[in-house]
Order: structure tokens, then C-alpha cells, then sequence
């Protein structure tokens, strides 16, 4: 027996600081998205999704249309967000996540490194 996995990354969001919502755009991306599953010719058993808003209402819109169940994993939440260091500038937070992108091991101030990030995503789903 094999399992297909299919990987959708949440609408388009809001430009702002937090935990945000899908824009109007994300929000017919999401939309266009559970429609493709709607159509498609396999059946989708589970969504998995981030505790993340944005990929919470992107799961949520394709769930609605093919009648999955939704399991949020905190596992699949983002290494780091912008802001969460306070006072962080945009900038600052690319250049961490440059770093964290080029060296593996480096541990920013929040968040986590790429090769923990890595061991926190290397998990099995058991049905």
C-alpha cells in the first residue's frame, strides 16, 4: 500500500505583524485550490495543518469542499516568523533567516535552527 502526499502552501496573506489572515486574494487562491481537489480523481482522506491562521483558513476552505477532516500539528508550524523578536526590523529578520538558511546549526533568538526544523518535520503519520 502506498500514501500520496500532497503539499499546499496557505493563500496569501496579510502584510502585517502576528498570526494574520488570508488576504481577499488569498482567500480565492484557497478557494480555487479546494476546488482542484473537489475535481480531482483521488480520494483525500486527512489535512494536515499548521496551527498557523492563514494555513488553518487555507485547510478549512479545501476541507469544506471535499468533506476531509482537518488535524492541526503544531510539527508543521514555521521555524521563525517576522516579529517575533520584539522590535525586530524586516530586514533583520531576513538577514537571521539567511543565516539559519546557510548554517544549519545556528539557533536564532526564536524559533529554530534549519536542522532542528528538520528534525522536528522528519515524523511518520500512522493512520
Amino acid at each position: 500500500m502506498s500514501t500520496t502526499f500532497h503539499l499546499v502552501r496557505h493563500g496569501l496573506k496579510e502584510r502585517r505583524i502576528g498570526d494574520v489572515s488570508l488576504t481577499f486574494e488569498g482567500t480565492l487562491q484557497a478557494e480555487a485550490t479546494a476546488m482542484h481537489f473537489a475535481r480531482a480523481a483521488f480520494p483525500v482522506a486527512i489535512i494536515f495543518t499548521s496551527p498557523l491562521r492563514r494555513a488553518h483558513e487555507t485547510a478549512s476552505m479545501i476541507a469544506h469542499h471535499i468533506q476531509s477532516p482537518i488535524t492541526v500539528d503544531p510539527r508543521l508550524r514555521e521555524r521563525a516568523n517576522w516579529a517575533d523578536c520584539p522590535d525586530q526590523s524586516f530586514e533583520e529578520f531576513i538577514a537571521m533567516w539567511d543565516r539559519c538558511t546557510s548554517d544549519p546549526d545556528y539557533i536564532p533568538p526564536v524559533g529554530d535552527s534549519a536542522k532542528q526544523a528538520g528534525e522536528r518535520l522528519a515524523f511518520r503519520f500512522y493512520s
